[in-house]
């Protein structure tokens, strides 16, 4: 069999191993929402390859999941005209009406039940991804900047107006606590700041991303970046313990009754696990091979009321 072309495997893997973030609403238990990327190329070489962008739900209990939107690629060109050029990192709103995600340059919303069309945020001329809602669900925060280096927070409005900076020396994958403090990460380490820009503190010293509220704020899950595992501390930083997980956890997100995390992990899939690290339970499965490689890219879990 053909291997991949070495580009085409690192631009694929590249894309992969963003550090998609977010928080949780509190609620009864609904649909997990992910992005999902493929890539296949023809074993032979003669046919154009094919690249899908979609949005997924599936129910905790796994199963078939449902496709809400998708953007197929042959070729580089699309076959069909597509809302929007990917649907990385959702985020439900607080509610769970509504589901907000990085559409590549621009952040999305989209109902819900996939009902509507996609709304495109104003670009901004930067590159905008990562968004979480704000507990009210009036307003949106994510990162933007020109490149992943010199990406900033930034909030605004829930169709994009009023924008305006929250961070000035770095800072990216933004998660909003119920409580009114937004985390994010700056240079490896984890940070909380309130929606003003007053209060910056920092949360860890040993290394921390993608961070995630819990319902109701008063811990935190992240990923270490040294081995990409799982862990759970308190919101001043205290109580830290790793929760068990395969390495290479990319995202995490507590579910809204607060009992489990849903978690994606690349070559593994979307998987949840209950807080004390019990019953792994495995609802969507990674695939990498030589012509071709399928991944979640970023979960949230609904919150219903």
């Amino acid at each position: 069999m053909r291997r991949l072309a070495l580009p085409l495997v690192s631009l694929a893997l590249t894309a992969l191993l963003a550090a998609p973030v977010a928080h949780a609403f509190p609620g009864r238990n609904g649909a997990i929402a992910y992005g999902w990327f493929s890539l296949t190329e023809d074993e032979l070489g003669e046919q154009p390859s094919r690249t899908l962008h979609a949005l997924r739900l599936v129910t905790p209990a796994g199963g078939e999941p449902r496709e809400l939107r998708s953007c197929l690629l042959v070729g580089g060109e699309p076959a069909r005209p597509c809302e929007a050029p990917q649907f990385d990192t959702p985020a439900w709103s607080p509610d769970g009406t509504r589901i907000a995600f990085d559409a590549g340059t621009r952040i999305g919303l989209l109902d819900g039940d996939g009902g509507g069309t996609v709304r495109l945020l104003p670009a901004r001329g930067l590159n905008s991804g990562r968004p979480v809602f704000s507990p009210s669900g009036t307003q949106l925060a994510f990162d933007a900047g020109p490149s992943a280096g010199g990406q900033q927070l930034w909030i605004s409005d829930l169709f994009g107006g009023g924008a305006r900076r929250l961070t000035g020396r770095g800072g990216r994958s933004p998660a909003w606590s119920t409580r009114g403090t937004i985390a994010f990460e700056r240079d490896g380490q984890l940070y909380a700041i309130r929606p003003d820009g007053s209060g910056l503190r920092r949360l860890t010293g040993r290394g921390g991303r993608a961070p995630a509220w819990s319902p109701h704020g008063t811990k935190l899950a992240f990923v270490r970046r040294r081995a990409d595992l799982l862990y759970v501390m308190n919101a001043d930083g205290s109580g830290l313990r790793q929760v068990r997980g395969p390495r290479g956890v990319e995202s995490v997100r507590w579910s809204p009754d607060g009992r489990r995390l849903v978690y994606e992990a690349f070559d593994a899939g979307v998987l949840t696990i209950g807080t004390d690290g019990r019953g792994e339970r495995q609802l969507v499965q990674d695939a990498v091979g030589g012509t071709y490689v399928q991944a979640a890219r970023g979960v949230d879990w609904q919150p219903l009321r």
